[in-house]
């Protein structure tokens, strides 16, 4: 049976206003089927900014203040809910910034057990599997992940060291690689635009070469056969299967 599924990455929720891209791609994802209900839903990484725990203001204490981790999260499981009730399962592959709660365990372990993601966010309860950061999760003939390697030919770099059909954000930019070795199948990378805000606080106004998209893809559950179709947004517009959206 042919499967549909849609890719979020890199939404990097805060406290503040939801970015528009990812308002945009959120009401594509309830619209776009009706009543029906999409198969899949990968979350991509960096779904939450984890300001309280931000690298970037860690020793700015007047910045840190009003940034708490618990109302980060229940934001984070609100839009998590919504998306739930519109797919049949949910994954969620680990960013580099939710990441950032590992990191602030190693450094402070009588945490451990008390703020791990996958218990804040409830995603047992929810039916969501949660993938580790760097760990890769199969669809079919194609695999996705949040993105190891930033480069200028990030997509390039994944196909030459993962050797397979992947799909990852991290980098804020499209990109596509295909390798068509003369006795191997043919395999490509795409790195998918971002849903976050393209003027964030800690780039202090220097402009971004950020791109705002998503990714629907198809797959065969039998063959593993698939397709996937990058999704371009300009100013929070898009068109998709013949409709405008945003």
């Amino acid at each position: 049976m042919i499967r549909k599924g849609v890719a979020l990455f890199d939404v990097h929720l805060t406290q503040g206003a939801l970015p528009r891209p990812y308002v945009a791609a959120k009401k594509f994802v309830s619209n776009h089927l009706g009543k029906k209900k999409w198969d899949l839903i990968v979350i991509g990484g960096d779904f939450m900014n984890m300001d309280s725990l931000s690298h970037w203001d860690r020793d700015k204490r007047r910045k840190m203040e009003n940034k708490r981790f618990f109302q980060e999260t229940m934001r984070a499981r609100k839009e998590l809910d919504d998306l739930r009730y519109h797919t049949k399962d949910m994954v969620y592959l680990e960013g580099n910034h939710e990441n950032w709660v590992e990191q602030y365990i190693d450094r402070n372990p009588e945490m451990e057990g008390m703020i791990e993601l996958p218990k804040q966010l409830e995603l047992e309860a929810k039916k969501v599997d949660w993938i580790p950061m760097n760990e890769l999760y199969k669809v079919g003939h194609l695999y996705f992940t949040h993105g190891m390697w930033t480069n200028k030919y990030f997509a390039a770099k994944h196909i030459q060291e993962l050797g397979c059909n992947i799909v990852i954000g991290h980098k804020h930019q499209e990109q596509t690689f295909s390798s068509s070795a003369k006795m191997q199948k043919p395999i490509k990378a795409w790195g998918i635009g971002c849903l976050c805000d393209s003027a964030p606080h800690y780039m202090k106004g220097k402009p971004t070469n950020w791109s705002d998209g998503f990714a629907v893809f198809y797959w065969d559950d039998k063959t593993g056969d698939f397709n996937m179709y990058p999704v371009t947004m300009v100013k929070n517009k898009f068109l998709f299967e013949g409709k405008r959206y945003g």
